[in-house]
């Protein structure tokens, strides 16, 4: 049976998004509507598929879903051990990947690059904590371990600064400083022996500290400026107007980042 309440909040906001559309179009004339209405389309299809899993998942039995978890978490162990068994078949363009790897060196599974994978890979130790009723300190301990195995900075810092909120919040006050505190000094010792030589040459050799740093700051931009986005699915046009803006504001301070790859979202 079908849940009203659910479809009705989905078409209700999609509706909100489309008079939102023609608000936009109305008073903002020098945006292109039928670009906006093009890309939001697309990110409309892309995007529905998440919320049609989200509800397909909640209709099924616990035994169901229990069992699709172990399922993932089998085709993602498979994908590690195919990695390290067998990497020219990951690293190449092949029937199970679009395009060559350009960091063989790292792990990226059946997922397009690195970061992508490592949070396949905490995801999916989190549903074998679940399944499996792990202890915390087990639970931390194995994710940390196996997100610094993958190469993926990304996956294991966001991981600790969730570990950090998670201890700040929990038990007594004394108990959560002490914690928070341990956390952070971890998070500090891991990020400078495992992850800042990485980093440096992350900054030396690829994009992606330019991009993310980009992003982010144009991200805050956006909330502040257009919190609610520029029509249907309209933060595109908010991303095409200030990311030049906040590219050439980093590279007067940071000029030895490479822009290359963030540069192609203007165009």
């Amino acid at each position: 049976k079908v849940n009203k309440n659910i479809l009705l909040c989905f078409f209700g906001v999609l509706l909100i998004s489309f008079l939102y559309y023609f608000y936009w179009v109305f008073y903002f004339p020098e945006l292109d509507p039928i670009f906006i209405l093009d890309r939001g389309s697309r990110y409309f299809l892309l995007y529905v598929f998440y919320f049609l899993a989200l509800y397909y998942s909640l209709r099924q039995n616990i035994k169901d879903i229990r069992a699709g978890a172990a399922l993932i978490i089998i085709v993602v162990i498979f994908s590690v051990l195919l990695n390290y068994l067998d990497p020219a078949i990951i690293n190449n363009k092949s029937i199970i990947q679009y395009n060559d790897f350009i960091s063989p060196e790292r792990l990226r599974g059946f997922s397009l690059e690195a970061s992508v994978f490592g949070y396949q890979i905490v995801c999916s130790i989190l549903l074998l904590a679940v399944l499996l009723n792990w202890s915390t300190f087990f639970l931390v301990t194995v994710t940390i371990v196996i997100a610094i195995l993958t190469t993926s900075k990304g996956a294991a810092l966001s991981f600790l600064i969730c570990i950090c909120f998670y201890f700040s919040l929990k038990g007594k006050l004394m108990f959560r400083v002490l914690l928070s505190l341990c956390s952070i000094v971890i998070s500090y010792i891991i990020f400078k022996y495992y992850f800042l030589d990485a980093l440096a040459s992350d900054i030396d050799t690829y994009s992606s500290v330019a991009t993310r740093g980009t992003m982010f700051i144009v991200g805050l931009k956006i909330f502040l400026f257009n919190p609610l986005g520029v029509g249907f699915f309209g933060y595109l046009p908010s991303i095409y107007d200030f990311t030049s803006g906040v590219i050439d504001f980093i590279k007067s301070h940071f000029p030895f980042l490479n822009f290359d790859e963030v540069y192609t979202y203007t165009i």
